[in-house]
C-alpha cells in the first residue's frame, strides 16, 4: 500500500481540523514513499504552532516547539511478520475482539471475517476458498438490489455535503444510530454476511 495525496479530518464540535498529507515518491524508481506530514489548525483556519511528520512506517516527530520530539512510533513485529504482511503487533491487535467488544459488534463488523482470521493463522489456502465465497455472495446480494431497483445505503454513516472533489460523512446518530444500537445491544437491519 502507498496511501498518497492529502486527507482533511474535521471536529464537527470545535472546528478544529488536521490536514494529513502523504507525500508521493521522487522518481519512478525511488521505491515507495513513507513520508507524511500532518498540521493541525483552529476553528479560525489558522495553524496551530506544532505538527507532525515522519514516516508512517517508522516514527512521527512532533515539530515547532525546540527540537522534535517522538511523537509516535512503530512497536515490534508479529511473530513470523514475513509470513504475515509485515504486521506489527498493532495492526494485528486491530482484528481482535476484546472482552469489551464480545457480543456487543455487530455481525458485519470484519473483526468476524473467517478468512481474515483464517490469514492470521496462517491458513492462506484455506482463507482464500472463503474469501471467494464471500465475494460471490456479495455479488449476488448486489445483483438482487439491482434487480429490485435498490441502490446501496451505508447503514451507519450519512453523507452531510458533498464539494467538486470531496464528500462528507457523518456516523449517524438517534435510535439507528450505532453507538444507539450497540447500548442497546440491538443491531436492526443488520444482514447475516459472514458464516
Amino acid at each position: 500500500m502507498e496511501p498518497v495525496g492529502s486527507m482533511t479530518i474535521h471536529c464537527e464540535n470545535t472546528g478544529e481540523k488536521a490536514t494529513v498529507t502523504f507525500k508521493a515518491n521522487k522518481g519512478m524508481f525511488a521505491g515507495r514513499s513513507e513520508e507524511v506530514a500532518i498540521q493541525a489548525f483552529d476553528s479560525s483556519g489558522d495553524p496551530y504552532p506544532l505538527s507532525l511528520s515522519g514516516k508512517w512506517t517508522e516514527k512521527l516527530m512532533l515539530e515547532g516547539d525546540g527540537s522534535p520530539k517522538k511523537f509516535w512510533e512503530v512497536k515490534g513485529l508479529v511473530e513470523n511478520a514475513q509470513t504475515r504482511y509485515g504486521f506489527t503487533k498493532f495492526a494485528a491487535a486491530l482484528n481482535e475482539i476484546t472482552p469489551i467488544e464480545q457480543g456487543n459488534i455487530p455481525t458485519t463488523d470484519t473483526r468476524h471475517r473467517p478468512d481474515q482470521r483464517m490469514v492470521e493463522e496462517g491458513r492462506l489456502d484455506e482463507a482464500e476458498a472463503v474469501k471467494m465465497k464471500l465475494e460471490e455472495a456479495q455479488r449476488v446480494r448486489r445483483k438482487e438490489m439491482e434487480d429490485n431497483g435498490e441502490t446501496w445505503q451505508p447503514r451507519w454513516f450519512v453523507k452531510v455535503r458533498e464539494y467538486a472533489d470531496e464528500e462528507i460523512w457523518k456516523i449517524k446518530t438517534g435510535e439507528e444510530g450505532y453507538w444507539e444500537q450497540r447500548s442497546k445491544g440491538e443491531w436492526k437491519d443488520v444482514p447475516v454476511i459472514f458464516e
